[in-house]
């Protein structure tokens, strides 16, 4: 079934153009082009005049974490560390596969519905597997939104187990699933040490070497907070970017 969307203006070749149409056939863009062109061609099909908006393409979030819209007005007006530890650190234990689907589904929902179109989903609540990572992806096949599972690799003592693995769990896990959707153009697998504090220098270089074996982005929280950066610095002598370059990770912001 063919739709012909009349538009104002549509955003195409990189500008704005007036008197634009799209055509849309089994839920794919077929064509784009002038309105009377395209009723010409395209004669007898059904028309729906959006004569007073604009079409344009879909955004893309670049940084997301699905599971925590489960965790929405718990603890939100205390500093991040407080309420790491009351919401985060707390409840995400507790979610299971059909949790994390659920939170997935309501925050790529969302996304889709103010025009987000592609996600990059930062997911480290693993529990010991992939099962939760595989729940992200389906809510976002079944939602019809692009996504980026950032696998996030975690081996800090001080968070949840349900985000920790060893070196070795994390490389081969998140390599097993880039395996797995390779070729899928609605799902990429990206590795994603998770920062600087959370993420052992050997995770880091880790999941580096794997972003450059598998040819995607290499993802990563960096100074996501001051506390960070102080601990970068007592730790190590550095600020987290000097310190990431010390380990051989090259860096595009």
């Amino acid at each position: 079934m063919a739709i012909l969307y009349k538009a104002g203006q549509v955003y195409t070749n990189g500008q704005f153009a007036k008197d634009q149409a799209v055509v849309v056939e089994d839920g794919q863009i077929k064509e784009v082009g002038p309105t009377k062109a395209l009723q010409e061609k395209y004669s007898g099909i059904e028309e729906i005049d959006w004569q007073n908006k604009a079409i344009v393409p879909g955004t893309i979030n670049a940084h997301n974490h699905s599971f925590q819209s489960l965790l929405r007005g718990i603890a939100v007006d205390r500093p991040f560390l407080e309420w790491r530890d009351e919401a985060l650190y707390k409840y995400t234990p507790l979610l299971d596969e059909e949790a994390i689907y659920t939170g997935a589904l309501f925050a790529f929902g969302e996304m889709l519905k103010y025009g987000a179109t592609t996600v990059s989903d930062f997911f480290y609540v693993h529990n010991n597997g992939t099962k939760t990572d595989e729940a992200v992806i389906q809510a976002a096949n079944d939602l019809g939104i692009r996504l980026v599972l950032a696998r996030t690799m975690y081996d800090w003592d001080g968070a949840p187990i349900s985000y920790r693995e060893s070196v070795d769990e994390a490389t081969k896990r998140t390599r097993d699933l880039a395996i797995k959707y390779q070729g899928n153009p609605m799902v990429d697998i990206h590795p994603a040490p998770h920062s600087p504090h959370a993420a052992s220098p050997e995770m880091i270089q880790a999941g580096h070497r794997l972003a450059k074996e598998l040819g995607t982005p290499f993802h990563i929280h960096v100074s996501e907070e001051m506390f960070e950066v102080d601990e970068t610095l007592a730790k190590y002598g550095k600020r987290p970017v000097h310190y990431l370059d010390s380990l051989g990770v090259s860096m595009k912001v």
